[in-house]
């Protein structure tokens, strides 16, 4: 019997070597292309995790929507519980219990302004060069640089980096939310004709729910302010509920019964906002030497589909509403797919 054994293992290890090299100390060795299959594996591996449980969420909020679970109204009342409740809390204790290592670089704050404002002087140039009508107009541009930063970045950032990358990207939206605000107003207003209401634009960013938000969390963080635990408890519970809540909503607002002659703007906001603004803004990121969670923040600035916000802001200004409603669906369907592969990219050039 251990002369079978011998044998066996002698003809086992044979066979072995004629696929693998002989490593140190007589161990063996991956071969480089193995090697390289195996990372490329785990990294198409991580890349669906981090998008899969968005696109399923997003996808049983569709359901509830064709099952008449929700509607109309109960979307556009959970939309407000969330950006004037959950979602505030949510930036408040992200920011207040991050780790000091964690949070935003100033030259990340800086890149995160002038990334806003080189997409929107990009989306103005196309917005301008593909379409005549004002009404249609004002609705590209906002598609074009309005990522729904608090809808997708958030569980994107999640996913791939957990609670310590969470600092940094609530840092920057509080900064990016309310340029993308202003310039959306500033636009709006623009292609209808009007002057836009500078003390209304102040007030609406002095009473925004996100940005106070932001700045409690920045002030409990700075002066180590505690809180009784349950409150601290109550905080936590309440920060969790918010992603999910953001995609099931997102999800259960798909309508795709307004399609008509939109679908060469369509395209065109589609490519623009998830494949060129993406393309433009991470190389500008790596030639500047970003890499880990600020990558992965400048990804998610540039690379989310637009904003469900500038839906309700197209209606309200006078706009193509069902051009914005479009957009909407077809830049968060497609999103699943461009971030998958963006990921990818990323992760196979480790830059995250």
């Amino acid at each position: 019997q251990k002369f079978r054994a011998a044998l066996l293992e002698k003809v086992a290890r044979h066979f072995f070597d004629s696929f693998r090299h002989t490593g140190p100390k007589g161990r063996y060795a991956v071969l480089p292309c193995q090697r390289e299959e195996r990372v490329t594996l785990e990294n198409l591996l991580l890349s669906f995790n981090a998008v899969a449980p968005m696109f399923l969420i997003m996808m049983a909020g569709c359901a509830m929507r064709m099952l008449h679970v929700v509607g109309d109204a109960t979307v556009s009342q959970m939309n407000k519980l969330l950006m004037r409740t959950l979602v505030p809390v949510m930036m408040f204790q992200n920011i207040r219990t991050s780790d000091p290592e964690a949070l935003a670089s100033p030259v990340m704050l800086v890149f995160a302004v002038l990334t806003v404002l080189g997409m929107y002087a990009l989306s103005f140039g196309i917005g301008m060069a593909s379409e005549r009508e004002n009404t249609r107009r004002s609705v590209m541009i906002q598609a074009l640089y309005r990522g729904n930063v608090m809808a997708m970045a958030v569980p994107l950032i999640q996913s791939l980096f957990g609670a310590d990358g969470q600092g940094s990207l609530m840092v920057c939206l509080a900064v990016v939310v309310p340029m993308f605000n202003v310039l959306a107003v500033l636009t709006l207003e623009m292609f209808r004709g009007a002057r836009p209401d500078v003390p209304d634009i102040l007030k609406g960013i002095a009473t925004n729910g996100i940005i106070l938000g932001c700045l409690a969390g920045t002030v409990f963080y700075f002066f180590r302010i505690p809180l009784p635990y349950v409150v601290e408890r109550a905080c936590e519970q309440m920060s969790g509920a918010a992603s999910p809540v953001i995609l099931l909503m997102l999800g259960a607002s798909f309508q795709l019964n307004t399609v008509r002659h939109d679908l060469r703007s369509i395209l065109i906001c589609v490519t623009g906002r998830l494949v060129l603004m993406p393309a433009v803004f991470i190389s500008i990121a790596a030639a500047l030497g970003f890499r880990g969670v600020e990558m992965a923040c400048a990804l998610s600035i540039s690379g989310c589909p637009v904003a469900a916000m500038s839906y309700t802001m197209a209606e309200q200004a006078g706009a193509d509403k069902d051009l914005a409603a479009e957009l909407i669906v077809f830049t968060s369907l497609f999103s699943c797919l461009t971030l998958f592969l963006w990921i990818f990219f990323l992760k196979q050039m480790d830059w995250i």
